[in-house]
């Protein structure tokens, strides 16, 4: 049973003024209000409406059964379910898994399209690509805006009219490549060239 202790301590003969009386009252205290104290003649809603968030605290003792917060009360955090409210995944410390639709590490990657032609090569279009070093009939260096963390990297590429494709030298910076006429064996310039560099770091 809960214990209601007075807020304040009369003496035999002390004179008693509104200050006393009202401080017998306003620093009174309840301790030792058990469960079976609390009902709902005692602390109904309306009641409840004025109690503040920084009043709660030790969230973590809340029990596992005590129902699910309204998602119109979750405006801030990922939703259970289909999770349609997430618009952006910025910020992961973890990549996400294969079996997530992930790559399961971070993903490098470089292309460019390019015409090569005889003269300066043209880019087209590219991502992490600043520039098409002609080195020579058919060999092109392709300059990497971001260096990989390694020379271990796959490599793609299509010549167009020449029609065959080779690598000759693979550097975390750059990368070099050639293109021949596959009917004759020798190098040669394409109209265009596409190549695209990927590692999984």
């Amino acid at each position: 049973m809960a214990t209601l202790s007075k807020g304040k301590t009369f003496g035999e003969t002390e004179e008693v003024s509104a200050t006393d009386l009202h401080d017998l009252v306003d620093k009174g205290s309840v301790s030792g209000i058990i469960a079976a104290d609390i009902s709902d003649n005692v602390i109904t809603d309306a009641k409840m409406v004025s109690v503040s968030g920084a009043k709660l605290i030790s969230l973590s003792g809340i029990p596992s059964g005590s129902g699910v917060i309204p998602s119109a009360n979750l405006t801030s955090v990922a939703q259970k379910g289909a999770n349609s409210d997430i618009t952006s995944l910025s910020g992961l410390t973890t990549p996400l898994s294969i079996a997530q639709g992930g790559t399961g590490g971070n993903l490098v990657y470089a292309y460019v399209m390019f015409n090569a032609g005889t003269g300066t090569p043209v880019i087209a279009g590219s991502y992490n690509v600043t520039s098409i070093t002609d080195v020579g009939v058919g060999k092109y260096t392709v300059n990497f805006t971001t260096a990989f963390s390694n020379a271990n990297y796959c490599v793609l590429g299509v010549a167009g009219s020449a029609g065959g494709f080779t690598v000759t030298n693979q550097g975390t910076g750059s990368v070099t490549i050639w293109t021949y006429d596959i009917s004759t064996g020798n190098l040669a310039d394409a109209n265009y060239v596409s190549v695209f560099v990927v590692q999984r770091e």
